[in-house]
């Protein structure tokens, strides 16, 4: 809401400083393998935000925190993608690789972004949640990490999935935004 968004604005300007400065500093790198076009940051961000109930659901899958729950605090889905020079923003990467890290992979490296997930760990732990879920999606130099703030699993409905990965890969591959996780209840299966 925007009364929520206007609470949030003085923690979250700092980290959204920071990002916009990222992208500007992505755009002054030379064209090459690890900068394979001047936009790339400003794609990446698209590509989290439009896939971001994707994402969050293949690091819940990947991390397997219905099962798990503890997992949250020390592992991170690492998302590697490939660049592809695509018109079309939804076919610009593809799936390269998957890996599950050391949280420390991501928090160690910047002060902001480790702050930040802190901030949000701490808001969602009051509010019952397990912790914030840290997925770190890269392509080639440049790197854009989302953190989302999970339930208790006991308020998740969704089915666990050992094809998370597969599933990941054939939504971004095949350029769909309709992604919507599958719960299996009493009443049958349920999307979204």
């Amino acid at each position: 809401s925007p009364e929520c968004q206007k609470s949030h604005w003085p923690s979250h300007k700092t980290i959204c400083q920071h990002t916009a400065a990222q992208m500007s500093g992505a755009k002054q790198q030379a064209i090459g393998p690890a900068y394979p076009d001047e936009n790339l940051a400003k794609y990446l961000r698209k590509f989290t935000s439009t896939h971001s109930s994707l994402l969050g659901w293949a690091g819940f899958q990947a991390l397997q925190l219905k099962r798990l729950p503890a997992n949250i605090r020390q592992s991170a889905l690492l998302i590697e993608l490939s660049y592809n020079a695509h018109a079309e923003s939804l076919y610009r990467f593809s799936v390269a690789n998957t890996h599950i890290v050391s949280r420390t992979y991501v928090t160690s490296h910047d002060p902001l972004v480790a702050a930040d997930i802190s901030r949000r760990e701490e808001r969602c732990r009051r509010g019952g949640g397990i912790g914030t879920l840290v997925i770190l999606v890269q392509c080639g130099g440049i790197s854009q990490v989302m953190p989302v703030e999970v339930d208790p699993p006991s308020k998740i409905s969704w089915d666990s999935r050992d094809d998370w990965a597969e599933v990941l890969r054939h939504f971004v591959e095949s350029g769909r935004t309709d992604f919507k996780p599958i719960s299996t209840t009493a009443r049958g299966v349920v999307y979204g």
